[in-house]
């Protein structure tokens, strides 16, 4: 996490360099959660920036893998928190 901060500090560019790393690192703070549900937003919401972050960049096969991501952490969210449906 530190390393990562520091080459995003590093390579600076504009608002949107910042985009994977603020990503990353809620995703860090989400996995130390015990409730599970915060994990889920979290897990809902990071492939979100990423998304945009892939397409200001032109990274459209990244932005394809993320939105599996992304639909994943959406049927979680609909499956377990909205209809509590659990295996």
């Amino acid at each position: 996490m530190i390393i990562g901060t520091i080459t995003s500090v590093l390579t600076y560019q504009d608002l949107f360099s910042l985009v994977p790393l603020f990503s990353t690192l809620a995703f860090t703070w989400a996995l130390w959660q015990s409730d599970l549900r915060k994990y889920r937003v979290i897990a809902f919401i990071e492939p979100a920036m990423f998304m945009f972050y892939d397409f200001h960049v032109g990274a459209y096969a990244g932005m394809v893998a993320t939105l599996v991501e992304f639909i994943g952490a959406l049927v979680a969210m609909i499956r377990i928190d909205l209809f509590g449906k659990r295996e």
